[in-house]
């Protein structure tokens, strides 16, 4: 008797992939889909999980591995913006070294003064919230790359699973082929059928057993580029679990709603801050600053002692930075622009995939409903024909290869379609497959 058990959510797991302050709600969408595809196996030692592909991915992966160094310059860059001008410190003497009285050091005039620089227009302030703005933008930036890395690795492990799945189905090809060369080959022996007969199944059997090792080889591939998304070497054999079709796919109008939180979305809007706090420092820097000195002054020649003051204020005869100023708006009115270009283009990739999804999903139900039913019903009759002597190896060659060729486009269907269901939510951000929820394993 057979125990059914709820899919377990992975909690834990989606909190190690959601750091603190992430904006991009759907990162750990990827292990909620696959939930669905992987099902009805036992987890064995020598199988991978989607979990343990997402751990490892995140933890080991090349380019994951840069971000905490690119967040300690992001951090030291803020702390420089945030630093104030230095007061300078000037030593200066008159009347010296010259002729007459002002030989030697007897008429000396010597000035000891100390200033600083005022900054005006809240430029200060202005290149804090620059750096603070670069700063999200480079989490974003992050954020979009760590969507692309988890995509590729559940891409891999669909893969995987998806050569796993076309070995069996060789297996089973082979495996009848095999059965009914024997039985053609005893009514060979027996003088009902023609050596041709046997020559043709025959011929059949070893094309299987070539398709079989070319997917060997392959599958042999998917495992070693799996692992090359932590920089290892595959120590496990399956992929864990077995495709099958979602019980429903998400509606367009979920999907188009859930376009305002894609991270490319995400990423052009930190950009437009970033572009937009750099419009305020440029208009800042065009400020003139005063610069206050203070100081005390020696004149040797008549001993006295006074004090000095000094006010620098620069004539501006012209904006210093107006050209910085036109560019940094232009920049900001670009990003704008690039933000309505990429809506219409996501809105039209995502229903492009959304009909890709569909059209699969259609040929798989025509196929289990329809196309495979009969397929499986002719090849019957033409067995128990030929069992008779009414149909000849031709025709039960015929409709073994096209049950066969059935189940194969059903394979590749399934796949595709969580390939397509992966693609939505790359370019969405967030988690579409809501029925994986309710999937169920047999254990």
């Amino acid at each position: 008797m057979k125990n059914r058990s709820r899919v377990p959510q992975f909690g834990s797991l989606k909190r190690l992939w959601r750091p603190q302050g992430n904006r991009c709600g759907g990162i750990a969408l990827w292990l909620i889909s696959a939930v669905g595809v992987v099902w009805g196996a036992p987890v064995r030692a020598d199988t991978v999980s989607l979990s343990a592909v997402m751990e490892q991915t995140l933890l080991h992966h090349p380019q994951l591995q840069l971000f905490p160094h690119q967040q300690r310059i992001a951090e030291a860059q803020a702390l420089q913006a945030g630093i104030r001008p230095n007061p300078n410190l000037s030593l200066s003497v008159e009347n010296v070294l010259g002729s007459g009285e002002a030989s030697g050091f007897s008429g000396a005039e010597t000035t000891l003064a100390i200033s600083q620089l005022i900054e005006l227009g809240g430029k200060r302030q202005r290149r804090i919230e620059l750096a603070d703005a670069q700063q999200r933008e480079m989490q974003q930036s992050y954020e979009q790359q760590r969507v692309e890395v988890l995509a590729e690795a559940t891409r891999r492990y669909y893969r995987l699973l998806h050569v796993q799945t076309l070995l069996d189905w060789s297996e089973r090809r082979m495996a009848l082929e095999q059965d009914a060369l024997q039985r053609i080959q005893a009514r060979s022996r027996a003088g009902a059928v023609q050596q041709a007969d046997v020559s043709g199944m025959a011929l059949q059997l070893a094309e299987s057993q070539l398709q079989h090792r070319q997917l060997q080889r392959q599958a042999e591939l998917a495992r070693y580029r799996l692992a090359a998304m932590w920089a290892a070497e595959p120590r496990f054999e399956r992929a864990q679990g077995k495709l099958r079709q979602p019980e429903t796919v998400p509606a367009l109008a979920a999907v188009l709603d859930a376009a305002n939180q894609a991270p490319q979305h995400l990423l052009l809007l930190e950009q437009g801050y970033a572009a937009a706090a750099q419009s305020r420092l440029a208009e800042a820097n065009g400020q003139w600053d005063l610069n206050l000195g203070v100081g005390v002054k020696r004149d040797e020649a008549s001993n006295d002692t006074g004090l000095v003051f000094s006010l620098d204020v620069p004539l501006q005869l012209s904006h210093p930075n107006q050209g910085n100023l036109l560019a940094a708006r232009m920049a900001e009115q670009q990003l704008a622009q690039q933000q309505q270009l990429l809506r219409g283009e996501l809105r039209v990739q995502l229903m492009a995939v959304y009909q890709s999804l569909q059209a699969q999903t259609d040929k798989v139900t025509a196929l289990d409903h329809t196309l495979l039913p009969l397929a499986q019903q002719w090849l019957q009759q033409v067995q128990q024909a030929y069992q008779t002597g009414q149909q000849n190896v031709q025709s039960l060659l015929a409709a073994q290869s096209r049950q066969f060729d059935l189940e194969r486009q059903r394979i590749d269907a399934l796949h595709a379609i969580w390939l397509q269901l992966l693609e939505l939510e790359r370019l969405t951000g967030q988690p579409l497959a809501s029925s994986s929820s309710s999937l169920e394993t047999e254990s």
